[in-house]
């Protein structure tokens, strides 16, 4: 939702029909914080990395 993609630029673009994707992207976003996420991964560096990226979600 924050970002910009190559299609944007193209001749047939529809701002109208991305803007209403945007918003139903956003609807189906779950804002509560009550769920649990169960990962693995046989190489701990990836752990790690993936743990950085989940505190930056």
């Amino acid at each position: 939702m924050f970002r910009k993609f190559a299609f944007q630029g193209f001749d047939r673009y529809d701002q109208i029909l991305f803007d209403k994707e945007i918003e139903s992207a956003k609807n189906k976003m779950m804002l509560k914080k009550d769920h649990t996420i169960i990962a693995s991964d046989i190489d701990p560096n990836m752990i790690s990395i993936a743990q950085e990226n989940a505190k930056h979600a």
